[in-house]
């Protein structure tokens, strides 16, 4: 969720998580998983 608002990505999509809101994230299997974070 980001914001209270679910999400459900399949392989190969991304996200972006805007800075300073709420996000959880519940995996339903095994993953892996790139954290970028850009601060300008």
């Amino acid at each position: 969720t980001i914001s209270g608002k679910p999400l459900t990505l399949k392989a190969g999509e991304m996200v972006i998580m805007p800075a300073n809101e709420p996000h959880a994230l519940k995996a339903l299997e095994k993953f892996k998983m790139m954290l970028v974070m850009i601060k300008s």
